[in-house]
């Protein structure tokens, strides 16, 4: 055998062996893919309930200090126009429809939100360790992360002939929410607003 061609064995032996490692490299880069997604798509439900109860807490915690800031005449005053309120809903036409009257409607938002975010106060059920903000509405956007009140019906500050509805999510991956709710064999669990506790 000659030299030149030992020499061209050799370079031909060796572009097969690269091409031979570009292939088993990308095979190896493929499957490291498919391994992370894989775990992403695992980890994902885990990873956005965390965070979301992450943000759960700390709205109810700033709404909490945020009452807890207000003077009693402010406490007072906010729960007369929530009860003020509550009366003119009860002789409201089509109170399940307040999107039609953007007055009413402005005026429900802007009652017992605290906080200017829409917070009106709080859901808390221990035996499932479940404390949850209740936000106006009851917008997906707002079932998404929280508890949502019913526009229509009565705010929850109490008083005769009241009723609060309030609407949760259960089974959604990125957020247990109430979830557990089904676990409970008696139903005892709290709500707050500015200047209520129930």
């Amino acid at each position: 055998m000659s030299k030149e061609q030992h020499t061209t064995e050799e370079r031909s032996a060796a572009t097969t062996k690269k091409k031979s490692n570009a292939v088993s490299n990308a095979i190896i880069a493929f499957f490291a893919v498919v391994l992370l997604v894989g775990v992403g798509v695992l980890a994902y439900p885990s990873v956005a309930n965390w965070w979301n109860r992450m943000h759960q807490s700390r709205a109810v915690a700033g709404y909490v200090e945020q009452v807890e800031s207000l003077e009693p005449q402010q406490r007072a005053k906010m729960l007369a126009e929530a009860k003020a309120y509550n009366e003119e809903l009860k002789t409201y036409p089509d109170r399940w429809h307040l999107e039609d009257d953007k007055a009413m409607l402005e005026r429900y938002n802007k009652t017992l939100d605290v906080t200017g975010t829409g917070i009106m106060g709080y859901v808390s059920i221990p035996a499932i360790k479940v404390r949850l903000p209740i936000y106006h509405g009851t917008d997906e956007s707002v079932l998404q992360i929280a508890i949502g009140h019913l526009t229509g019906s009565t705010l929850p500050v109490g008083g005769e002939g009241t009723h609060t509805v309030v609407s949760g999510h259960t089974g959604l991956p990125s957020a247990k929410l109430i979830t557990d709710l089904d676990q409970l064999k008696k139903a005892i669990f709290s709500s707050s607003t500015c200047s209520t506790r129930r």
